[in-house]
């Protein structure tokens, strides 16, 4: 074989290669470009808050939810209507959110509160003793998360409610206690 021709098939395969580098890095921009645009539209898409107005978003461990601090002063009863009328319920007291609804609280009162508590969906007004989400799901009386003395025993002390003074923010109260609602709505 001859070395020009041996020259000639290498140059030409270089160039072939250096082509078809250009043409995959063509593609490739392509994609990157796509994807970024895609990113960008998921990003406008989240950006809306899928919570009715007054209501911010919570990202909780069971998926997000949407609540409120309202500021209707009520019995329990009432305050759960409250809610009920929005879509929602009374929150649904968990051990790792419950403090930070309970840290946020003081800074949402302002002149409008008539307390500086509010009504969680949490009571043992069917059993005594046994404590329940407005969900149905269990709450232990043992938790960390109830005030020193609650829940307490007394018979009529059947509804709980976020206390802004003390160090653990749960207390029982009697569910005809003037309170806030606090408000959840769930997204799944």
């Amino acid at each position: 074989m001859n070395i020009r021709f041996l020259l000639f098939l290498i140059v030409e395969q270089t160039f072939l290669a250096v082509d078809a580098k250009k043409n995959y890095y063509r593609i490739l921009h392509k994609y990157v470009s796509e994807l970024q645009n895609e990113i960008h539209k998921m990003n406008e898409i989240t950006d809306i808050s899928p919570c009715p107005d007054a209501y911010s978003l919570f990202r909780g461990p069971d998926g997000p939810f949407c609540y409120k601090f309202d500021y209707t002063c009520a019995n329990w009863t009432e305050a759960r209507e409250t809610c009920q009328v929005e879509g929602g319920d009374l929150l649904n007291p968990r051990e790792d959110t419950i403090s930070f609804f309970a840290s946020f609280i003081p800074r949402t009162l302002g002149n409008n509160a008539c307390t500086n508590t509010f009504w969680i969906g949490l009571s043992d007004k069917d059993i005594e003793g046994d404590w329940r989400t407005v969900r149905g799901i269990v709450f232990s009386s043992q938790s960390t998360r109830w005030s020193m003395y609650h829940p307490k025993g007394i018979s009529d002390y059947d509804c709980a409610l976020i206390d802004v003074i003390g160090n653990s923010p749960i207390k029982s109260a009697s569910c005809s206690n003037i309170g806030h609602p606090l408000c959840q709505i769930f997204l799944n």
